[in-house]
């Protein structure tokens, strides 16, 4: 059924202003086309059927609309965002900046047009510059608590969590129950390392809205980064709920049922984690990935999948940091870097000391690259000791990247790979020239920024060439050192750890996610066989044991 046109132009305005905000966007694309030919050079006429012809999906039908506006008004201002806006979303981020500064010398200090400048400065990675616009937009307009979130997440991405904060704090003054305020503090705490007020504030998020999987999920992460692994599991699922293609909550929260050993409904969600992977949806976790039923080939497609999505967010930092590597001098010392979050009293950092130590004469220049604070332990001691450690810890990735940058680092080696709190983000960003995955993930990143994988014979079989992406250098007999100082300590008596004082014991020492119910079902047969023997296991997370 049709809408009449009334006769004035304010009436008209107002009534396709209300079908837009009502969401009824075919009846305001029909009432639009029908008054422009009454009133064909209405400016603001044309611009809310620009509108209406994006939301349903006639993007070039609604520039030439914008364009028209233009030319009709060049100084309105929501015009002119309009089009910015529409260029940013195209990918035409130098075309929205300049269009949006053009505005900006007709009509200085507008709200509007500085927040719309500030938003396409993010999306540049040009963030100092987005951080003023925001801030100019704030004078402008102090009451308005979106302002306030943009000013804090150009702050975070400076990497001033700390300012961040105050700034969501301002804007939760302002909108108390504003959901992507308590969003955003989620993230600005989990920057300064404060995961439980982080996991409370995306909860808080959630019951706001209760509707948006992101919520859900990022408190998922960090309840799991706190040991409460249970809730974190809930929260994975209830983002499913919500949204049953979010891959990342699928990923993880598969992985936390492994950890947990509940293997209700397991190999259905094991499948669908397998499709996802198939299917080139990226979210899943390399890492996690590797506890599955799956070939080599499917883990290179995970790993490559999830790199993807890596490059695609770093992108424009990449272009704004374009770190360029110069040729050492001749003669001088190889530069060796190596970035870690293990360089403690860790399984990485005992592993690596006593080799870091004997390099130390070597004529090499080690640096080591610490993303965790210092644990002020012995282990770290004798590695600050050995090499140059510099402390990253609190940096975000562009702020490391330039780090080592600057330390003119010829080879660095990625120790974590994907595993933990991983370096992808950092390590794509080029911080030096040749890089290399080693130690903590034996697998493929997948990866282009990633040039040599350091592996041996055993942990990467001639026959797993074809899945690797990186140049492969194999050394002779193991690829992972070892503190030849350490001597063991005293046995320990059977009573001590709780073992029977007689019989055969069986022991895995596996992480629980290693354990699947095939696997313990032969621990379970040979149990059977074997007379008074029992099963020692290393203690899994909430619950594991008495599942088992």
């Amino acid at each position: 059924m049709n809408i009449a046109i009334p006769a004035n132009l304010p009436n008209t305005l107002q009534q396709l202003t209300d079908l837009l905000q009502r969401g009824e966007d075919a009846q305001a694309l029909a009432f639009a086309a029908r008054a422009r030919r009454d009133f064909p050079v209405a400016h603001e006429l044309i611009r809310l059927h620009a509108i209406a012809l994006l939301r349903c999906n006639r993007r070039d039908d609604a520039r030439l609309a914008l364009n028209r506006a233009a030319e009709l008004a060049p100084q309105s201002v929501e015009i002119q965002c309009n089009l910015a806006t529409l260029a940013l979303e195209d990918g035409q981020v130098d075309a929205a900046i300049e269009r949006l500064r053009a505005a900006l010398r007709r009509t200085p200090g507008h709200p509007a047009i500085l927040h719309g400048l500030g938003t396409s400065l993010m999306a540049a990675a040009r963030f100092e510059q987005a951080r003023e616009a925001f801030a100019m937009a704030t004078h402008g307009a102090p009451e308005h608590p979106g302002l306030r979130l943009n000013l804090a997440a150009a702050e975070l991405e400076l990497g001033h969590p700390a300012q961040a904060e105050t700034h969501v704090r301002e804007a939760l003054q302002m909108a108390p129950e504003l959901d992507a305020a308590h969003a955003l503090l989620g993230y600005t705490l989990r920057a300064q390392n404060r995961p439980g007020e982080a996991a409370e504030a995306w909860l808080h998020a959630e019951r706001a809205a209760p509707r948006n999987p992101v919520y859900p999920y990022e408190a998922g992460l960090m309840l799991d980064e706190i040991g409460r692994l249970g809730e974190a599991a809930a929260a994975w699922k209830r983002a499913l709920h919500i949204d049953p293609e979010i891959t990342p909550a699928l990923g993880q929260w598969l992985f936390a049922q492994r950890r947990r050993c509940d293997w209700h409904e397991l190999d259905a969600l094991a499948e669908r984690v397998r499709s996802a992977v198939a299917e080139r949806r990226p979210g899943i976790g390399p890492f996690a990935f590797l506890a599955e039923d799956a070939d080599a080939a499917a883990q290179h497609l995970c790993a490559t999948s999830y790199a993807t999505l890596i490059a695609q967010r770093t992108a424009p930092i990449r272009r704004q940091l374009d770190l360029k590597h110069t040729l050492p001098a001749p003669g001088a010392p190889i530069r060796l870097g190596l970035v870690a979050d293990g360089f403690g009293e860790h399984a990485t950092g005992l592993l690596l000391v006593a080799m870091i130590e004997a390099l130390a004469d070597s004529g090499l220049d080690i640096h080591l690259f610490a993303t965790t604070p210092d644990d002020d332990g012995a282990i770290r001691r004798r590695l600050a000791t050995a090499a140059t450690l510099h402390d990253l810890s609190g940096l975000n990735a562009p702020q490391s990247a330039q780090r080592i940058h600057a330390a003119a680092i010829e080879v660095l080696f990625d120790l974590n790979g994907y595993c933990g709190k991983d370096n992808a983000e950092l390590m794509s960003l080029r911080p030096a020239p040749v890089q290399v995955n080693w130690l903590a993930y034996p697998g493929t990143s997948g990866a282009p920024w990633m040039d040599y994988l350091l592996a041996d014979a055993v942990v990467l079989p001639p026959a797993l060439r074809p899945h690797v992406s990186e140049k492969l250098l194999r050394l002779p007999r193991c690829y992972q050192p070892s503190d030849t100082t350490r001597v063991p300590g005293e046995p320990l008596t059977r009573a001590y750890c709780g073992l029977p004082a007689e019989g055969m014991v069986f022991a895995c020492f596996n992480n629980s996610y290693k354990i699947n119910p095939a696997a313990f079902a032969r621990f379970m047969l040979i149990l059977q066989q074997v007379p008074d023997s029992v099963l020692w296991l290393l203690s899994g997370p909430d619950g594991a044991n008495g599942r088992l």
